[in-house]
């Protein structure tokens, strides 16, 4: 549409990954998203299949909360992805 700006989205795939690579993942973020210049919500993905809130995934919000600033968690979207209904 006319006057609005495009949609940016950055895929942070591999965290938690088993070759220990978060560091490198969020350098690259940090690096892409100074290139846009601002961040307007983050959107973090959670697999129905496993809905609980793990160690790993602590972790990570702990971190984005430190590189952001405490107010990451308001501009933060949880989105749930393989669901699926109840074959009962």
């Amino acid at each position: 549409m006319e006057g609005e700006e495009p949609m940016i989205v950055l895929d942070t795939p591999g965290f938690g990954d088993s070759y220990g690579r978060d560091t490198q993942h969020i350098a690259r973020m940090i690096l892409s998203l100074k290139e846009i210049g601002y961040v307007h919500s983050f959107l973090l993905v959670v697999s129905y299949e496993e809905p609980r809130i793990n160690e790993q995934l602590k972790d990570t919000i702990k971190l984005f909360s430190q590189i952001f600033g405490p107010e990451f968690i308001k501009n933060v979207l949880l989105v749930f992805t393989k669901f699926r209904e109840n074959d009962d």
